[in-house]
């Protein structure tokens, strides 16, 4: 029996200088700390998944879930400011709630370079064709 295909990463490169980037820097600025520890919830939600996620209201209660501190209101702002300041793609989120970013594409698809993807049937992608995999 053939094992299934893993779509999501166990584990993501975290940058020494994540807190330093002007992105997190911006939105953090604005809300604090409940900023911060949502972004890094929301990556690793992104990450479980593959290079995007779905932004839907299961997903906003499962992320409320873990971040008790924080309101529903409080989390859209977040996502708000988030695209704002360009942290994930407006665009994509605003045409399909679709959360993701170039340089979360860019990370997972180095991550998973030696797995065999079929990039022909990946949908929600901001880079170019990525790595050399099938197609």
């Amino acid at each position: 029996m053939a094992r299934p295909i893993k779509r999501g990463l166990d584990y993501f490169p975290f940058d020494i200088d994540f807190f330093q980037d002007e992105k997190v820097v911006c939105v953090a600025g604005e809300f604090g700390l409940k900023a911060e520890i949502t972004i890094v919830k929301l990556l690793c939600a992104v990450y479980r998944n593959g290079y995007f996620l779905e932004w839907s209201d299961k997903e906003k209660m499962t992320l409320l879930h873990s971040l008790p501190s924080v309101s529903v209101g409080l989390l859209d702002q977040i996502i708000d400011s988030l695209l704002r300041w360009g942290f994930f793609c407006r665009s994509l989120f605003e045409s399909a709630n679709v959360l993701t970013s170039e340089g979360i594409q860019r990370r997972y698809f180095e991550a998973v370079k030696f797995r065999k993807i079929d990039v022909e049937k990946l949908p929600y992608l901001l880079i170019p064709k990525p790595g050399n995999y099938s197609k």
